[in-house]
């Protein structure tokens, strides 16, 4: 028996989002996981992606204080939460994976954050953990993945697997941090990290480069942002997807990943 998980930034409801729609369905169709990793998902604005009766959704709201995209109050079932927003990261989960537990973690500088849930499959007991990291600092990017990393200890002896957007490339300290007590799913199953995760054909589009804070990225070259990290638990298969598109409309900015791995 195998275990399919993903990971899958959605790119919010930002540009060109009626016409994604479509494709970020047909990417989480084809996709066909146990569980999927979405980061940039918006508690109100992706209703068309995550309610649906495939998938149970799990939401992990970001702080208040990182950004003034707080378009909507926070949800009734959220609003324990406060300072919290509607926009963050979430797990999409089959429906016969049962969830033992879940939690997240507000990092310390208030801009991003992560979750977790342990589940089990058939007897197997599993951690999925789901992350986000800042995409403007190589200090707070390597500060928040040292909580992360502070965070997990307590589940080292179990198989984890690590889903996320961590806006590092192979050459950071982010990357070597996580090296030394995880593998990446796509180097190990390839010998290399992929040519890119970001950006995907959707930032052909002029009017993107001209907007939001595409521009401040400078000349799209090619990055591996993405990665699915696991231990403890034995790898099948790991790809990207960067086959779903229509012209250069694509389901998001990021290419999502796919990682299975085997269970005992």
């Amino acid at each position: 028996m195998s275990l399919k998980i993903s990971s899958f930034n959605i790119l919010n409801t930002h540009r060109f989002y009626e016409q994604r729609i479509p494709l970020i369905k047909r990417a989480i169709q084809e996709m066909n996981c146990d569980v999927i990793g979405v980061q940039e998902i918006n508690y109100e604005g992706n209703k068309e992606v995550y309610i649906t009766p495939d998938y149970d959704f799990k939401f992990s709201p970001l702080a208040e204080s990182m950004g003034p995209w707080n378009v909507n109050e926070i949800p009734e079932a959220y609003r324990w939460l406060e300072g919290f927003r509607i926009d963050g990261n979430a797990f999409l989960v089959k429906p016969k994976i049962k969830v033992l537990a879940e939690g997240f973690h507000q990092y310390l500088d208030n801009l991003r954050n992560a979750q977790r849930m342990k589940i089990r499959v058939k007897d197997q007991e599993i951690w999925i953990v789901n992350t986000h990291l800042d995409w403007q600092s190589d200090e707070s990017r390597v500060k928040e993945i040292e909580e992360l990393l502070d965070w997990i200890k307590p589940m080292m002896d179990f198989p984890i697997v690590i889903t996320g957007d961590f806006n590092a490339t192979p050459d950071s300290e982010v990357y070597r941090l996580l090296s030394e007590k995880f593998q990446s799913a796509l180097y190990s199953m390839n010998g290399k990290e992929p040519d890119k995760t970001y950006p995907s054909e959707l930032l052909d589009h002029e009017e993107i480069m001209r907007t939001w804070h595409y521009e401040l990225l400078g000349p799209k070259v090619p990055r591996v942002y993405d990665y699915i990290w696991f231990r403890n638990i034995k790898l099948k298969d790991a790809k990207v997807i960067n086959s779903i598109k229509e012209g250069l409309f694509c389901p998001s900015d990021h290419y999502p990943l796919v990682a299975e791995f085997e269970l005992n």
